[in-house]
């Protein structure tokens, strides 16, 4: 996008000048805004400290709650409804929410998994040995496994298959052929790294660029297996109320929920779908709110609508790779390849904020505050708080 006004573009720049932080927390790391605009972030005593809004351009002082360590050093948030969900290095915790009361904490490697049952009772992990694993996050039990066929000819596939407990949906050639696609009798396919819980109980999954869905019932009964028969090929996965967001590095389709999570036969037709502008994707982002996309690339980053697929914004090609970004109701936050983070209002020609950062300091935590307001940037020995212009 351009100004039809260049004079202007300058004036972001200006705003940008800062060259030190609003203010500085010290002794914690791991940012993150919630929703409501509060920052959370972990202590050195690995507990969580969580500061309102109206606090953040004071002098720093005492947190607002404090939270029980979640067993580990802090990787990643994700608020849920009535939870906020803690990945750790080590596990996996899980709090009531908004009360911060610890309901869940497992330190033993099983928290590393792909994603968690709404009633925190499983979680999805791929391995080595099987496809997919649901291991009980209070025994670390597994449950059940997606077994990983051995076999690549199409008639050994299917045996393995049935030996496996698969009931292959959606006509049992269709599905082979799907699967021989990426098995070969030399090579394993690569490990799973992008599964969801439905709201049904199934898994989707991506495996290969083909998208799965799989129905794993009660005791030992068959695992039911639908390859999703989709116009597009299929890496990453998104689902926010009734739709679901299917990406590769060719491609970006959204769908009706009810569309996905069946085993039915036939193929689900996409509300939208669009592709690159400028090369090849890789990594596909949804905004807290749901309602919009980025997609990422080796040559800039662009943000879409959710709702309908418009452009919103798309910054310079010569911007290069875009190594970490957030998103915000307006704004986005990135790093690229210069030593340097930079905050953009969307639609805008040049970035409201840009915070150098040290040349080895590859990708620093950083989280944008839901209207756009606050960067928070972990720094050696604390967080600094940037102002947004």
């Amino acid at each position: 996008m351009s100004s039809p006004w260049p004079a202007l573009a300058l004036l972001p720049l200006l705003l940008a000048g800062c060259a030190s932080p609003d203010a500085r927390l010290e002794g914690v790391y791991q940012p993150a805004f919630l929703p409501d605009g509060s920052l959370l972030v972990q202590r050195a005593d690995a507990e969580l400290e969580l500061r309102a809004a109206g606090a953040l351009g004071d002098e720093p002082s005492a947190p607002t709650r404090t939270l029980p360590a979640p067993g580990g050093s802090v990787e990643a948030y994700s608020l849920r409804p009535a939870q906020l969900r803690v990945t750790t290095r080590a596990g996996f915790a899980a709090y009531r929410w908004p009360g911060g009361e610890l309901i869940l904490r497992q330190d033993e490697g099983y928290g590393l998994g792909l994603d968690a049952d709404p009633a925190l009772e499983v979680t999805l992990r791929s391995s080595d040995d099987n496809l997919l694993e649901l291991v009980d996050l209070r025994t670390h039990f597994l449950r059940r496994a997606l077994p990983r066929p051995r076999d690549a000819e199409p008639s050994q596939l299917a045996r393995s298959l049935r030996e496996a407990g698969y009931r292959l949906i959606g006509g049992r050639e269709s599905v082979l052929g799907r699967l021989v696609s990426f098995f070969s009798p030399t090579s394993r396919p690569p490990p799973v790294e992008v599964a969801r819980f439905l709201p049904s109980g199934r898994i989707a999954f991506c495996l290969a660029g083909q998208l799965f869905v799989a129905e794993l019932p009660q005791g030992e009964g068959p695992i039911r297996l639908r390859a999703c028969p989709l116009p597009t090929a299929a890496a990453w996965l998104e689902l926010r109320g009734e739709r679901v967001y299917v990406a590769a590095p060719s491609a970006l389709a959204a769908y009706e929920l009810a569309e996905i999570d069946t085993l039915a036969e036939d193929a689900p037709t996409p509300l939208w779908s669009l592709e690159p502008q400028h090369g090849p994707w890789q990594g596909l982002t949804l905004d807290p709110s749901g309602e919009r996309l980025c997609l990422r690339g080796e040559r800039g980053l662009s943000v879409y609508a959710a709702a309908d697929g418009e452009l919103l914004h798309t910054t310079s090609p010569e911007l290069g790779r875009v190594r970490a970004l957030a998103l915000a109701r307006d704004h986005v936050a990135l790093q690229g390849e210069a030593d340097e983070l930079s905050v953009w209002r969307l639609g805008d020609p040049a970035p409201r904020l840009r915070v150098p950062l040290a040349p080895d300091v590859y990708e620093p935590p950083f989280a944008l505050a839901p209207d756009g307001s606050w960067l928070a940037l972990q720094a050696e020995g604390g967080v600094e708080l940037w102002r947004v212009p």
